[in-house]
């Protein structure tokens, strides 16, 4: 993550992934998992600024990564690292024709969740965070508690 850096100064707008974010090659996920698919997500995939509360998502409309101004400007530098990772992954799965949303489910038991946590998790356990900094990390305010150590455990994080 030592080459990971963010543009926190950017204002609301539309921008491409490497003027918001750079270094992401350096990450095992962009090495080992997305490839050369990377690339064309470089080419291809819209950053979109906004006012908002809360972190990031990918517009299912379109496949556009928004992300909070608040969170760019303010999150904590590995949270958002991972995040847009994490965010990266559902643009591979909403690349292949994926339901990123797919109501069926709940949040932490969404299989577009759990696969795109899964890459995050292994990525948090080489940045060396502890078990409690992942489960915090996976954490999130539209999921109970018990869901989100059910996701822990089927990370193998618990």
């Amino acid at each position: 993550m030592t080459a990971f850096k963010i543009n926190r100064k950017l204002k609301k707008g539309e921008y491409k992934i490497e003027e918001v974010f750079s270094g992401l090659e350096d990450s095992w996920i962009v090495r080992n998992v997305l490839k050369e698919e990377f690339e064309d997500m470089k080419k291809t995939t819209k950053i979109r600024i906004v006012e908002c509360d809360g972190y990031m998502w990918v517009e299912d409309a379109d496949g556009s990564i928004y992300i909070c101004q608040k969170y760019l400007r303010k999150g904590n530098e590995r949270d958002i690292y991972l995040d847009i990772l994490h965010e990266l992954i559902h643009v591979r799965q909403w690349k292949r024709g994926a339901d990123l949303f797919d109501r069926r489910y709940s949040y932490a038991e969404r299989p577009t969740e759990v696969e795109a946590y899964m890459y995050t998790v292994e990525e948090a356990k080489r940045l060396g965070m502890s078990k409690e900094e992942i489960l915090e990390y996976l954490t999130v305010p539209w999921e109970n508690r018990e869901k989100i150590l059910e996701l822990a455990k089927r990370l193998n994080v618990l």
